[in-house]
């Protein structure tokens, strides 16, 4: 699961998937409790074998690690959809607004909007609908 959420307009940088991969790593385990690790395993490399106890610690870091990885892979990915969604909203605000006769540039961005409305994946529009449901009328039974 992403910490992007998909239905608000908050957008994730770079630097803050990676603060917070690294927060979730933190939560589970120190700097100092990483570090003692990272010379056990510099040890390792320099054939010193590790303890059973050691082994232990060193998977439980391996799967935090993972798991923090798996998260950003999945927020990267959420971003991306996102950002489609973000643009197709403003491509549609922009579309909205009314066309000005015979200026080059109005129509430039008009035709820039409804291209990128036209090539909206299924994705995007789901994502889009989801965003913007259609407002329920009295008398309609609720979907």
């Amino acid at each position: 699961m992403s910490c992007v959420d998909l239905l608000s307009n908050d957008v994730w940088s770079e630097a803050d998937i990676v603060r917070r991969t690294e927060a979730l790593v933190r939560s589970e385990v120190s700097a100092e409790a990483e570090t003692i690790l990272v010379r056990k395993l510099q040890g390792v490399a320099l054939g010193v074998p590790l303890s059973a106890e050691d082994e232990i610690e060193v998977e439980a870091f391996r799967a935090v690690v993972v798991a923090a990885q798996e998260e950003g892979v999945a927020a990267r990915a959420d971003m991306i959809k996102l950002q489609a969604v973000l643009d197709h909203e403003a491509a549609l605000a922009r579309l909205a607004l009314s066309a000005v006769e015979g200026n080059a540039e109005d129509a430039a961005e008009r035709a820039a909007a409804q291209s990128l409305v036209d090539g909206a994946s299924a994705e995007t529009q789901y994502l889009y609908a989801l965003r913007h449901p259609a407002p329920v009328t009295e008398g309609e039974p609720d979907a």
